[in-house]
């Protein structure tokens, strides 16, 4: 799983362990919780946020924040469950989706006819977590349904589904054995990773990405940057970090590697948006030249996305979907006529074209073996990897190349280096950082009775911290310069790194922006954020106290990177944390609904921890009165305190203290320092 949502899935199958079987929906109405009025006003404007975050800007993650607030206050509604379950389903920043059919299961088994669709939304929950006897069943069902009402469309979609799982169920009864390995942060970020293409001799990986430091910076329609294409190489046997290509390869616009022909240097380039076309550029010297345009024998006024050479460079194969083809993306060949000039492309026929897309084709170093992704043939669920050999001078019928390779989910760009026992393809897999990640394939043959020798898959590629690049609703904020936030999250007693939880919120907006964690082994976490927005960052390890601060980035910070250690201090007596994102409307003791996300931060403690008993302190400047401070500081703390108790904490559990001006922390000649004095802490008695 994508290490950064860890933990909203672990927290929703906690509460479904407590739940048990629910008998009935409940819904949210008065006469359910008649002493709940404010508790259940506010699970219901969640339940709107997580609406308007899905209708209005795909963001499924924050979607399921907001769900998540609502279903603290009432699990058992069955609507509630099926938007949690689809939101699991439609989101691509969640690759182990098995959360999708708890809800959706548990949705059906509250309200069976809550949805007309319910059957067909639990088959295809069943489908991406592989479940394919259940999966079967419910798409059955909904069959069923489809052909009473003569839902044509509906009836085609549901028997192809049901046919890949037919065809899942029957290549899971014989995995092919291989270890698959996320190739580490060095190459993977939390945007998507595509179009890899690696040298013979595995020393240098060329591949497509849509991070932050795309050439141009600018965002497409759908949220992510523009695609650029990225190097990196072998050093030591770990790839290094990676080097954006720069112009002229890149562009502003969309730019991606599709393709190698490493005698002559030469890479293969798709170009452009909706109807892109293939380019060619050549290093020369020390860069690569400007990409040049393939003829209009091979481009169309269709789209042209990926393609190859042969091992001798007289063949292209690409993918195009012009038509008098298949259906969808096709794939083709063209032959060299001249030094410069391609003949008339040949469709390579409904054997190795389905009506589905084809993408992403390859072919081996000895030209005797296509490789190319397919969501028609036997896919077991979006794009799948297959291969055909070459039979004399035709191609045979594809082969899925099998599990685990293939997933419910989508792999793509499929390189077999020349030894046959190591190949890399970018796929949707329970360890991406986010979305598709670039992976090596090794395979290992069939089973001995001897051991193995080498590195176990555990440490054969080392995994690190993941970097987060903010999209969805700071679109209009990235035109604004980008900043790098990053540190380590550190233990207070030992220094040792900790995993950890970092959020993100916007302040002023009150919504989080970003979720990650934090590398187990380094403690090191980092995340891209545009500047002149009021930041709070809260951090969160099991076993470990909370901490919380804002910080200000000005619209005009020259700084390209901001860098800070943060220490977590374990759940002992005598601990305590610095509530910096509690926030007073101005000398006044009534809590700002900006302070909810770090109060809702002290139940968790409280709940995790049930023994422990806290003090709440209000601390002031030393501007004013000193007996108004003290009376001010009281009253705050107070205010934290019954709001404590109102969301169900023992009043006995807690204690509040206003200490006035009496404990300063920070110089209180200097308005930075009056502004760290003026806090709320939070300590364990």
């Amino acid at each position: 799983m994508n290490k950064s949502h860890t933990y909203i899935v672990s927290f929703f199958l906690l509460l479904l362990s407590f739940s048990g079987t629910f008998a009935q929906d409940v819904a949210f109405t008065k006469a359910n919780f008649p002493k709940k009025k404010k508790q259940m006003k506010d699970a219901l404007m969640a339940i709107r946020r997580g609406d308007e975050y899905i209708e209005f800007e795909k963001a499924y993650l924050w979607a399921i924040k907001e769900y998540e607030k609502a279903y603290r206050f009432n699990p058992k509604n069955a609507e509630l469950n099926l938007k949690i379950g689809l939101a699991y389903l439609a989101t691509e920043e969640v690759p182990d989706q098995s959360p999708a059919l708890t809800f959706i299961s548990q949705a059906e088994s509250l309200k069976p006819d809550i949805d007309k669709k319910i059957t067909f939304y639990h088959g295809r929950a069943a489908h991406v977590n592989g479940q394919w006897d259940l999966a079967i069943e419910k798409y059955s069902e909904y069959l069923a349904i489809a052909k009473e009402g003569k839902l044509e469309k509906e009836l085609a979609k549901t028997e192809k589904l049901i046919e890949e799982c037919g065809y899942g169920k029957e290549l899971s009864a014989s995995p092919i054995r291989t270890f698959i390995d996320n190739l580490g942060k060095n190459v993977n970020t939390k945007m998507p990773e595509m179009g890899v293409v690696v040298n013979p001799d595995e020393t240098v990986l060329y591949f497509t990405s849509r991070r932050y430091e795309t050439t141009g910076r600018e965002l497409d329609l759908d949220g992510y940057f523009y695609e650029d294409v990225y190097e990196s190489r072998l050093v030591s046997g770990k790839w290094s970090r990676t080097r954006n290509l720069g112009k002229p390869v890149n562009s502003n616009g969309h730019d991606a590697v599709v393709g190698i022909l490493p005698k002559n240097k030469q890479l293969l380039l798709y170009k452009g948006g909706g109807n892109g076309d293939l380019y060619l550029t050549t290093f020369v010297g020390k860069a690569w030249s400007e990409p040049a345009k393939l003829p209009n024998t091979v481009n169309s006024s269709h789209r042209e996305t990926s393609g190859c050479f042969s091992p001798d460079g007289n063949i292209l194969y690409f993918t195009s979907d012009r038509p008098g083809g298949q259906g969808g993306l096709d794939i083709y060949m063209s032959r060299r006529n001249s030094r410069m000039g391609w003949g008339k492309p040949v469709n390579l026929g409904s054997k190795i074209n389905s009506p589905y897309d084809e993408e992403g084709v390859t072919i081996s170093t000895d030209g005797k073996t296509l490789f190319f992704s397919s969501k028609g043939h036997s896919s077991v669920g979006g794009y799948d990897v297959f291969e055909a050999g070459l039979e004399g001078k035709e191609w045979g019928e594809p082969e899925n190349i099998g599990l685990p390779v293939n997933t419910p989910h989508d792999e793509l760009y499929f390189n077999i280096m020349p030894d046959g026992k190591r190949a890399y393809y970018s796929a949707y897999r329970p360890d991406t950082n986010g979305e598709k990640d670039l992976y090596m394939v090794t395979f290992l043959g069939p089973e001995k009775p001897m051991l193995l020798t080498g590195l176990p898959k555990s440490e054969a590629l080392p995994q690190y911290s993941l970097t987060s690049t903010l999209v969805l609703p700071y679109a209009k904020e990235l035109s604004a310069k980008l900043t790098i936030f990053k540190g380590r999250i550190l233990a207070a007693e030992t220094k040792t790194p900790l995993k950890a939880a970092v959020e993100l919120s916007d302040n002023e907006q009150g919504k989080l922006i970003a979720r990650l964690y934090s590398d187990s082994t380094s403690g090191e976490f980092a995340v891209t954020i545009p500047a002149g927005i009021n930041y709070g960052i809260t951090v969160k390890s099991p076993g470990y106290l909370f901490h919380s601060e804002n910080f200000q980035i000005p619209a005009n910070i020259e700084q390209e990177s901001i860098e800070k250690d943060i220490l977590l201090g374990g759940v002992t007596s005598g601990s305590k944390i610095v509530l910096n994102n509690i926030f007073f409307d101005t000398d006044k003791s009534s809590l700002r609904s900006s302070s909810l996300s770090e109060l809702e931060n002290i139940v968790k403690i409280l709940e995790e921890n049930p023994k422990i008993r806290v003090e709440i302190s209000g601390h002031t400047d030393n501007v004013g009165n000193e007996a108004y401070n003290q009376t001010l500081s009281e009253d705050r703390a107070k205010s934290v305190v019954d709001w404590l108790v109102g969301k169900g904490v023992d009043a006995s559990r807690l204690e509040f203290v206003g200490y006035g001006l009496r404990a300063p922390i920070a110089d209180n000649s200097t308005e930075e320092g009056r502004q760290k004095n003026r806090r709320t802490e939070f300590k364990i008695l």
